[in-house]
């Protein structure tokens, strides 16, 4: 079997997996999180490090709570395994700002300025998300697109597919959200 052949049946066999999954086959899932295992811990440490080095859960911890989501009370639907990664990334997201929050919470009550933090950026990740809320009520698509885009790791074209829109509207989605996010973060408009 040559390697293009073997990249075929994997992908093959996601597909089948995920559509499994999310008609509620809990071994399926199973087999899907070993087959993207690797490709999940790529994306654990890509928010692993835009969060910084202080109090982030590890990579193994970030993997393990994606697998606990998708155990949840009702199976996800995806349609690919770009969505697939979307929600990966997205159960990523929420849980570093769980964490960010709990971070907050104990800088803030906290009597002992060692017990906190010195470094991180929990702050920026909290601002970050709030950003995020808000562009998702006057452009949830924009919102969308960058959970593919900065969260999910996905290229242009990848989040085109997966979105069923064209590398165009993306690419105008893209960089409006990064411009809204800029102005609503920065209180001032990029440089152009």
């Amino acid at each position: 079997m040559t390697h293009r052949d073997h990249n075929r049946e994997e992908t093959g066999g996601v597909e089948a997996l995920l559509s499994a999954s999310s008609a509620g086959d809990s071994a399926a899932r199973g087999r899907l999180i070993e087959l993207l295992y690797d490709e999940l811990r790529v994306l654990a440490r890509r928010h692993r490090w835009r969060w910084g080095d202080a109090g982030a859960p590890g990579t193994t911890s970030i993997v393990h709570e994606v697998y606990v989501n998708l155990s949840g009370r009702h199976p996800a639907q995806w349609s690919d395994k770009s969505d697939f990664f979307r929600f990966a990334s997205v159960v990523m997201r929420n849980l570093l700002v769980d964490q960010a929050r709990a971070l907050s919470r104990l800088k803030r009550n906290s009597s002992n300025a060692t017990a906190t933090p010195q470094r991180g950026n929990f702050e920026e990740i909290l601002s970050l998300n709030d950003a995020l809320d808000r562009l998702a009520q006057t452009d949830p698509r924009s919102v969308r697109v960058v959970e593919h885009r900065f969260f999910g790791g996905l290229t242009v074209e990848e989040t085109a597919t997966a979105m069923d829109l064209s590398p165009a509207t993306v690419k105008r989605s893209w960089d409006a959200a990064r411009a809204w996010l800029y102005v609503d973060l920065h209180g001032e408009e990029p440089l152009a």
